[in-house]
Formats: C-alpha cells, structure tokens, sequence
C-alpha cells in the first residue's frame, strides 16, 4: 500500500521510538553506531559514599555532584569489588571481578591483555577516547590504557632509586580537570567521544587547598571531597557550553571508600567493612531523563561496563561478570538481586596475613579470611556485632554461596604480573603502600594464617612508621617499629622499613644486615633487594651492590626495569660503561622508556658526550613532558655545547615543573654569571641555599662573585665558614680553602691567608693521590 507523506512521518518516528527502546532493552545490543554524542565517566578516589551531600551527608558542599543525581539515577547500595585504586578501577573498565582479571594489589599486577576493555569497545566503534588520570597507582604501565587514544598521568622521577614525596605521586584536580577540558575542547562538535576523568584528592593524606582547607577546619577530608567537587564541575560547565549536554551519559562513581577509625583501620584496603566498600555511583542520561530516582538495590562497580556498552549498542565483551543495570535505570526487563563479591588481598600479599573476602546482599555481609564473620545489615549497619558463633544456619549457607560464586568467578583467571621497578616501590611507598610482594599467587588455603582482625595494631603501627619516617621522625620511627616487631616478627615489610630506618641514620651496614633477614622471609621482594643494594652502595661496596641487583634482574630476563635499576646504580657508582650497556638493554626491551632515556642522557653528559645527551633527553621528554630533570639534563647539554640562550629556556622549563629542586635554580645561576648577569646570578644563588641549604657549590660561587666584584670580602669570608660547616670534600673543599687564603689576604690578615693556602695545597694532593689510587 502506498503511504502518504504524513504516513510516511508517523512510520519514520515509530521505527526511531522502537530502535531507541530496543538499544536500551535489556539483554540486547545493537550493530548499528549510536547518534552522536559522548560518555564521561568520573571516578573520585578514596571517597565514602556517606561523605557526599546527595547521600545525606548534610555537613558538606558539592553541588556538582548533588546536581548529578537530581537530573539522573542514584544508587545507595554500589560496592566496589575491592578497597584498592588499581584493582578497583580494573574491575570498573573490564566489567570483571578481581579472580578474573589477576589485579590484586597495586603496584604488582598489570590488566591482561586478552582482556577488552570498555574504551577498546568505544574506540572500536569510532569513539574518540581519552583518559586523565590524577594519580602514579593508575599510570599506564598498569595496562589501564589499553583502547585510549590519550592517556594523561604518567608519573616519573628523574632518579628512579630515590624516594619521592606524595607531590610526585598525584595531580591535583585542577591539573586533571584542565588536562581533561584541553583534550575535549579539540574534539569535533559531531564527534562521539568516550573522556575518563580520575580525581585523586580525596586520599590520604587529607591537605585540601584554600578555601576549603579553612571552610572544613578540621575535617581535611571532607574537604578535599568538596575541592573536588568544585573542580568537576568545570566538566558540567563544559558540557552545557559545547552544547553536549543533552546527548552526553555521565557516570560518577567512587573507587572505594575510606574507613576514618571505624574497626581501627585509618585509612583503605585492609578490611572489607562498609566504609570502605559502599561507593557513590551516579547514572545521568539525559535522552532518558529519570530525574532524581534512587536505587536501593545492591550493585557492584563490574556492571558498569554491561550497562554502558547496552546502553550504546555496544557488545558486551564476553569476559564481562557484572551486569545491566538497564531495568533499574528505566530501560524495562527484569532485575534479580543477587549477592555481590569483594576481596582484599593486600594483608596477604604485602604482610603474609590472610586475604579478605566477602559476599553481601541487603541484608547480610558474610567475611571470610582464615575465620569467618557475619553481620545483619539491617539490624548492625556500623558491623559492630559478628553473628559468626549465634547465627550457624545463615553462615553455612552464606559460606557455600561465597564459595561457590568464588569458583564462578575465577574460571579463566588471568595470572599476569608486573613485580615493581624502583620508581614504583618508592612511590607506592610514599603513598602508604607496601609494595614488592615475593610472591603474586593466592594462598592455597588460608588456615594458619592470621586473620587481618587480629593484626590490626602492627598494621597500624607499620603505616604510622612508614609517615614518621616520611616526615623525617627517626626517633618516632624507631619506636613504632619496635612495637611493630613484637607485635609480629615474621613481617618483611617490618625489615624493610627498620632497614629503611638505618640507612637515614646513616647505619648503612647495620641497613645491609637488616635487609637480609627480610629477604629470608621474601627472597624475591624488589623493596628489600633494592635496599639491600642501596645500603651496600652507599656503604662504599659499590661491587657488591650491583651483585644484588644483578641477581634480581636474573629473575626477570624480559622485562626492562632490572636494567633500568642496574643502569642508574652503575651510573651513581661511576662505572660509566656498565651503566650504558644496561640502560641500553632496557631500552632493547621497553623502547618507549622515558626513564631509560634520561638515565642514558645523564650517563652521555658524564662521558662528555653533549650531542648525544641532548638527543636522549629529548626524546625522554617526548616521551613523557612532565618527566622531572629532563629538561634540567637538556639544559646542561645546551650549555656545554655553547648554546647558552637555549638552555636557560631549558633551565626555567625545570624550575616551572620542579619547584622544588634547587638544581635548575642553580644551574641557571652558573649560567647568568658565565652571561655577565652577576645580580642575577648572586639572587639565583641565594635561592638555591634557601631550597637546599646544604649545598657547598652556592656559597662558594656567592664567595667568588664578592672577590670578582672586589667588595663585600666579610660577607664572603662568612658564607665560605658556612659551607665549610657541611664538610665538603674534593674540589669543593680544594676552593673553599683557596678561597678563604686569598680573602684573608685582601683584609689584610696574612696568618689566616698562609694558614688556609697550606690547607689548600694539602688537599689538593690528597685529592690527586686519590684519584691515582682508583684502579
């Protein structure tokens, strides 16, 4: 029959209203590409679902997020599968449990290849991807970045066998937001796009910036939740003036929670309580407005992916364990509750306790470790009183259904890992994890081992060491330490951090002893074998420091890291040619290494080989922009070579991303009084002393600027007294005396001149049989 043209409308809208429903019909999906528009998907780190205004809590502000779920769904019962950023978030992008994908712990597993990820199922279908992560336990080496296009977060030091600071670890929000909106303001108006947005500034520890900082005094917490907030928003603003707003899904959702004391845990991923657990999750979808809907049923981060790839007409990848959330979101079909899984090994593979885990429904939380636990949910919501001994019946059959989704959810487990470089322990480190676990495989059973409840003060005496011992409180340090060792002998991480201890007491052989006995516990633990190296290096057995390492990349022939560490070792000692051949060969295995490319630059600028140096250094900051001390080596390299204009652009590159470091301040310095620039040069001195008063080379330059001016000799003469006070050696010592014999001549005092000119020439000759003495 032939249809008229108002016919021909009506068939047209009919057929647009029925695909519409059937994209986002339960069960289905859909080979043919969604209209234009986008997915944002924001995780907010170390946030409790009870901390957000839309979840009740009435003591704080964030109306971005507020704004969220009144336009959109929100769910009060959302778990995460597991309290811990890496494997959380690998639960959140794959759709699969922690038993599937192998990601236990941070820092020592990697997501599997064979695994598709939810931004390998956008990109696939046209999606522009980008992701713009806030924190170094999300870095891409973890495998996160698979099916993104740009991935923002990578978190490098310039000396990898260093410790950093929490500064080095994460970005602020602000950085990630901007990172984020830089990146979208260059998509297409009719491009489809898929934007991970990662905010970190709810973790420990709690420092929110002015304003808020005073608006929450002393709840630092909630006001890095609230800063965070206000940064997010930008996002929405975006949103609303790019016109997306109306065909842009966005999902916020917490990572995991953060217990605050409750169970004597401060902090996250030691117990699987509710504060640690319960999550915000948020749905927004504006062609399906369900404004303001709030969900009580209990749901897990895994079904994400589910619900977003149905929601686009996207396969559902097969691996993918969660599921829809379709019929709660409005989308019909039916909806099952069924009991949902979490799990913490981190007691087990950092301390050797017994691993967490746990299967919840509305109303019971069933705990298993090398003991069980049992709690009411609607009677005990704190989970204050364990039910384990009075209620048999229920942990029976919670004990098998745990057992049996357990079994479920590990068939086809992934078993990929990545035991940790230097950079990675020392940051995870400073973040408050312990890192380098000797082994990466689950306990065959867990009987015998302690149950993390009843470990709970060593732990917590191992975290606050770990933060006394940041903040340089030796004498604190030594005392938790203490009462972590009677608390528990057989813990490595307990060596780890004593031997940690010595070597800032400058007991390096004392450090080497420690550090063995740890290594009986854990031979193969990078932390202790790196310490052991470090102690033995600084201790003056430069040989036997490279052994160590040298036995420890045997145990990973294929991977770059051990040559990375042996190279920068080798590089500390001097040995040149050991240091490149192993940088060399970390650069065979994992060509893409700015860390590799920046130790081989540094080892270039020691050879004297500027050109090279400077083309290493290059590629390590196209590599990675933030690398910190790249464009500091760059500079040095510029310099030698006479390209001096260049290398102080290169100089203040360094000072803008490292503020902190007073090389750059003081290369530049060198640099100014070498361009005839002398008040500039004395301001830059000044400034290096103020940044690191210990360093020798500034007063003596600042000392040598007041001779070659001819006045000021008093002053000079004092800052030279002052380096001397730091017992400088070598050419350092060699001026500060030459130095001090010709001010005394100049004010007149020959004594003091003679007597600090023989002192010269005596250290001069010590300083050349020295180095006629090196074999």
């Amino acid at each position: 029959m032939r249809r008229t043209g108002t016919a021909r409308l009506v068939a047209v809208a009919l057929w647009a209203m029925g695909a519409a429903l059937w994209l986002w019909a339960p069960g289905c999906s859909s080979p043919v590409p969604p209209p234009p528009g986008g997915l944002l998907l924001i995780t907010l780190d170390t946030v409790r679902a009870d901390r957000i205004g839309a979840y009740g809590y009435a003591d704080i502000e964030t109306p971005f997020i507020d704004g969220l779920a009144k336009r959109g769904v929100l769910f009060e019962r959302a778990l995460t599968p597991v309290p811990l950023t890496l494997p959380s978030h690998a639960s959140l992008l794959t759709g699969t449990y922690p038993p599937r994908h192998g990601v236990r712990d941070n820092g020592d597993f990697t997501v599997p290849q064979e695994l598709t990820t939810l931004a390998e199922q956008f990109r696939a279908r046209g999606f522009r991807t980008g992701a713009f992560v806030g924190a170094f336990v999300l870095d891409r080496r973890w495998g996160l970045d698979q099916g993104f296009e740009h991935y923002s977060g990578e978190f490098q030091v310039e000396n990898i066998s260093e410790l950093v600071s929490i500064g080095d670890l994460q970005r602020p929000a602000n950085e990630v937001v901007d990172d984020a909106l830089a990146w979208l303001g260059g998509i297409g108006p009719e491009e489809p796009f898929f934007a991970w947005v990662h905010v970190f500034d709810p973790h420990d520890p709690y420092d929110p910036p002015s304003p808020y900082r005073e608006r929450y005094r002393g709840r630092p917490y909630v006001g890095e939740i609230a800063y965070s907030d206000a940064e997010l928003a930008r996002l929405g603003e975006w949103l609303e003036e790019s016109g997306r707003s109306q065909t842009t899904v966005v999902v916020f959702a917490g990572d995991h929670g953060e217990s605050l004391g409750e169970h004597g845990e401060n902090g996250h991923g030691f117990f699987l309580y509710q504060e640690t657990l319960r999550v915000p999750l948020i749905f927004v979808d504006p062609p399906r407005s369900a404004g303001g809907t709030r969900r009580p049923e209990v749901v897990s981060l895994v079904d994400i992916v589910p619900t977003l790839c149905e929601r686009f007409g996207l396969e559902t990848p097969a691996a993918a364990q969660g599921r829809s959330l379709a019929p709660l979101l409005g989308g019909g079909g039916r909806w099952e509750e069924r009991p949902v899984y979490s799990e913490t090994f981190y007691p087990f593979f950092s301390y050797g306790w017994s691993p967490l885990s746990s299967i919840q429904d509305r109303r019971y939380h069933y705990l298993e470790s090398s003991e069980a636990e049992l709690y009411d949910l609607e009677s005990d919501p704190g989970e204050l009183h364990d039910l384990a001994a009075s209620e048999q019946a229920v942990l029976e059959h919670l004990a098998e259904a745990h057992d049996a989704l357990t079994a479920a959810l590990s068939r086809d487990a992934s078993k990929e890992t990545a035991l940790p470089d230097p950079d990675t322990v020392a940051k995870l480190a400073a973040l408050g994890y312990a890192a380098g676990a000797a082994e990466l495989t689950a306990p065959a059973s867990r009987d015998g081992l302690a149950p993390p409840r009843l470990r709970i003060d060593v732990y917590n005496r191992l975290v606050e060491s770990r933060l006394a011992l940041t903040a340089g409180d030796l004498e604190l340090t030594q005392e938790l330490l203490g009462e972590a060792m009677a608390g528990d002998p057989n813990v490595a991480e307990t060596y780890s951090l004593i031997g940690r201890l010595r070597l800032a007491q400058g007991r390096f052989d004392e450090a080497a002893v420690v550090f063995e006995k740890g290594l009986e516990l854990k031979p193969n633990s990078f932390a202790l074998n790196m310490g052991l190296a470090t102690a033995r290096l600084r201790s003056g057995h430069t040989g036997e420091a490279l052994e160590v390492l040298a036995r420890a990349a045997e145990l990973r022939p294929d991977e770059a890291w051990p040559m990375l560490v042996l190279g920068s070792f080798a590089r500390q000692a001097g040995r040149l040619d050991a240091a490149q051949r192993a940088l060399e060969r970390a650069l065979e295995l994992d060509p893409e290494s700015a860390g590799a490319h920046l130790e081989l630059a540094v080892v270039a600028v020691a050879q004297g080989a500027f050109d090279r140096g400077e083309e290493l250094a290059a590629r390590a900051l196209e590599l990675d922009p933030r690398l910190k001390g790249g464009h500091l080596c760059l500079a040095q390299c510029l310099e030698a070579q006479g390209r001096l204009d260049a290398a102080a652009v290169e100089y203040e590159s360094e000072r803008r991303l490292s503020p902190d470091d007073h090389r750059p301040v003081y290369g530049l310095a060198r640099l100014y009084g070498r361009l005839g620039r002398p008040g500039e040069e004395r301001l830059l001195l000044e400034e290096t002393i103020r940044l690191e008063p210990g360093f020798v080379p500034a007063y003596l330059f600042l000392a040598r600027g007041r001779l070659a001016a001819g006045e000021g000799y008093p002053e000079a003469i004092a800052w030279v007294h002052r380096a001397l006070t730091y017992d400088p050696a070598g050419t350092d010592l060699v001026l500060a005396y030459y130095l001090l014999a010709d001010l005394y001549n100049r004010v007149g005092n020959q004594e003091l001149s003679n007597e600090f000119a023989i002192k010269g020439r005596h250290a001069e000759q010590e300083q050349g049989d020295a180095r006629r003495s090196v074999p």
